[in-house]
């Protein structure tokens, strides 16, 4: 089972790859795309409805706060109403039907004047002398003992608690407000000594401007009041369902006093009523925000897969045609394999990228078998160059071996100088034998120049001094080997052989930065004069710029464009410099 899932997501032939890589890498993302995109658009929609459907909300929350702030200055125009005040203080001195007229009127005033454009408002009076006053008609008989037995007048009849909102039970009759309950506010007017001389209440019909203020909504919107326990106090008249109780569990719990809820079904905006502790919420269904979307997403998804289906067939087709000549191709290079690449394969049966790769596989073909054929001349001329050297090594051993006999002959006779001229060639000439070592440590570099000198100053007699400047640190560097002597024979070959005066040698090493910079430098008579000597004096030995061509080579054979080699010369002597790498390989010294 494994394996065939396998071999489905890992396709062997190229056909199938093909296939497969158009739909992973083609059809896969772009469907991820369009519905990344629709989804994003969705969001963008819903917010877009969130915050045009918070400034509705902002708006109704406005016109609630002014019918409260309203009732509010409504309790002060009464109380500072000289007239009213004087009937609720002293109602002995006027005739009960003109108390009653006056205060009507005042109510009726306030009414057409100051609430003009909003809800019914109801105002109930008791003065403390055993009188009412109203403006509505009430649902059932009124009487001053009954009204003062209700618990809105307790609740403020000691005035702690002014302007205090609170639902109430409908009071008024069903031809002036059917609605089951009315926002109520009580207060108490008090004299300039502090005594309570009447309780007034004012009652909104508030689901009646909820329900003026919601009127014409939409298809699909509803509209809620709900107190913070969860109760729904107030709702439009075509509120097709209840408000969903988890989308209500999460607005409660959220700390932002507005915002909006996201379900699979509608989106709830809401925000908070402090003065009232309720919320005030709208709730709009995803099918009515979203329907016009839905409808273009059914068309695009429709056409996506009548056209991917037919990409999916042209695609099946064109791999088919790609793999079939390819596939052709293999059975003839298998062939080709059995027969020792001696089979070309024919370009005229293909054409354009085929017949490419059929000539592009011909001429590889024909440049192995070159290849082949150069391989086998190299590696015969490989061991004829071996042959070679083996024959070659036989005479420097001879004459290592030689001079070593007349070093101990020397030795015998007591002739130290024969003896230490045949200790120090042999250094040399053992150094040149070893050609497993191609770096070697700076200090023994040093000591093979001072074998090279105790040779050269044997031969003239002491003319020259060598000096060397190199820090202590530095003499395990690590140095071409034989990069020192070819550039001290230099000195004495063109900067002293041709004169009579003693010649001095400084040989320096320091470090500059990663670097290791070996200097040699000499007092003789330069480059240009000595070029100038050998053309009046012809010596069968000259060499010039041997040494130097040769130790530039193996310098950059080594180090590449990493290490070089630079030359100054003048009138008063040559100072030859080469740079390297820093290579320190100190030993290993146990404790």
């Amino acid at each position: 089972m494994w394996k065939k899932v396998m071999a489905i997501l890992f396709p062997a032939s190229l056909k199938n790859r093909l296939f497969l890589a158009f739909i992973l890498l083609i059809l896969f993302p772009f469907s991820i795309l369009n519905i990344y995109n629709f989804n994003k658009m969705e969001g963008v929609i819903k917010t877009k409805v969130s915050e045009q459907s918070q400034t509705e909300m902002d708006q109704m929350k406005r016109s609630l706060e002014e019918i409260i702030n309203t009732s509010i200055r409504t309790f002060t125009l009464l109380e500072q109403d000289p007239n009213i005040s004087d009937i609720l203080q002293n109602p002995a001195k006027y005739d009960s039907y003109d108390s009653q007229n006056h205060l009507e009127n005042k109510f009726k005033a306030l009414t057409n004047s100051i609430f003009l454009t909003t809800s019914h408002v109801y105002f109930t009076i008791l003065d403390m002398k055993g009188h009412f006053y109203t403006s509505y008609k009430p649902a059932e008989a009124l009487g001053y003992d009954k009204l003062k037995r209700q618990d809105w007048y307790h609740q403020d009849i000691r005035g702690q608690t002014p302007y205090q909102w609170f639902l109430e039970v409908n009071y008024v009759h069903k031809d002036e407000s059917p609605n089951p309950r009315l926002l109520t506010a009580v207060t108490s007017f008090k004299s300039p000594n502090g005594e309570v001389y009447a309780v007034v209440r004012l009652s909104i019909d508030y689901i009646d401007w909820f329900q003026s203020i919601t009127y014409g909504a939409s298809p699909g919107q509803d509209y809620f009041l709900a107190s913070a326990d969860g109760e729904i106090v107030a709702e439009n008249r075509n509120a097709a369902q209840e408000l969903n109780a988890s989308a209500w569990d999460r607005i409660r719990r959220n700390a932002s006093k507005e915002g909006f809820d996201l379900d699979r079904d509608s989106i709830v905006i809401y925000t908070y009523i402090p003065w009232l502790d309720w919320y005030l919420l709208k709730r709009v269904s995803t099918g009515v925000v979203f329907a016009e979307t839905e409808q273009l997403k059914q068309s695009f998804f429709f056409s996506f897969i009548l056209f991917t289906t037919a990409f999916v067939l042209i695609t099946f087709f064109i791999a088919a045609t790609i793999t079939r000549p390819l596939k052709h191709l293999q059975v003839r290079m298998q062939q080709m394999v059995r027969k020792n690449l001696k089979v070309r394969l024919p370009e005229e049966r293909y054409r354009g990228e085929m017949r490419q790769l059929t000539q592009t596989f011909n001429q590889m073909v024909s440049d192995m078998n070159g290849l082949v054929d150069r391989l086998r001349i190299e590696e015969r001329e490989k061991e004829a160059v071996h042959f070679q050297m083996l024959l070659s090594q036989t005479n420097p051993h001879f004459l290592l071996n030689t001079l070593n006999t007349i070093k101990w002959i020397a030795i015998g006779k007591q002739d130290e100088e024969i003896s230490e001229i045949c200790l120090s060639l042999g250094r040399l000439l053992e150094a040149s034998l070893n050609s497993e070592v191609e770096l070697i440590y700076l200090k023994n570099e040093v000591e093979l120049v001072d074998a090279y000198m105790v040779i050269q100053n044997f031969r003239y007699k002491q003319r020259f001094k060598v000096h060397f400047e190199i820090d202590e640190f530095l003499k395990y560097a690590l140095v071409p080997k034989l990069s020192l002597q070819p550039l001290v024979e230099n000195c004495i070959q063109h900067g002293f052989k041709l004169t009579k005066e003693e010649g001095e040698i400084r040989i320096r090493t320091y470090r500059s930065e990663d670097r290791l910079v070996v200097e040699v430098e000499d007092n003789g008579i330069g480059i240009a004069q000595t070029e100038a000597l050998y053309q009046e004096v012809p010596s069968p030995r000259k060499r010039s710029g041997i040494g130097l061509s040769n130790l530039n080579k193996r310098l950059a054979l080594l180090f590449k464009e990493k290490a070089g080699l630079d030359v100054q010369s003048s009138d008063h002597g040559t100072l030859v410099r080469y740079y390297l790498p820093l290579l320190l390989s100190e030993p290993y010294h146990k404790e």
